[in-house]
């Protein structure tokens, strides 16, 4: 069977590069898991700058819980628009 990325990996075996394909909130959120697990990762976005704002996203209870996971759920909490259910 194949290694997978996480598996430690062997004396002599190359460094495997993730690529991530887009720079939104699930791409970042990828790339920043894949990172702390010691990862290399590549994110291409093929917007020619980086916005802070311009789009809305809902976040439901489990992206939410993801968030946390990642460190940054309190961050997007703080600009998070709650809706009625």
């Amino acid at each position: 069977m194949a290694p997978t990325v996480l598996q430690q990996k062997e004396a002599g075996e190359e460094d495997v590069v993730v690529v991530v394909v887009g720079a939104g909130i699930a791409g970042l959120a990828v790339a920043l898991g894949l990172h702390r697990k010691g990862v290399k990762c590549r994110v291409l976005e093929s917007s020619p700058e980086l916005r802070a704002s311009g789009f809305a996203i809902a976040t439901w209870r489990n992206a939410l819980q993801a968030l946390d996971a990642l460190g940054v759920g309190d961050k997007i909490r703080k600009f998070h628009l709650h809706l009625q259910e």
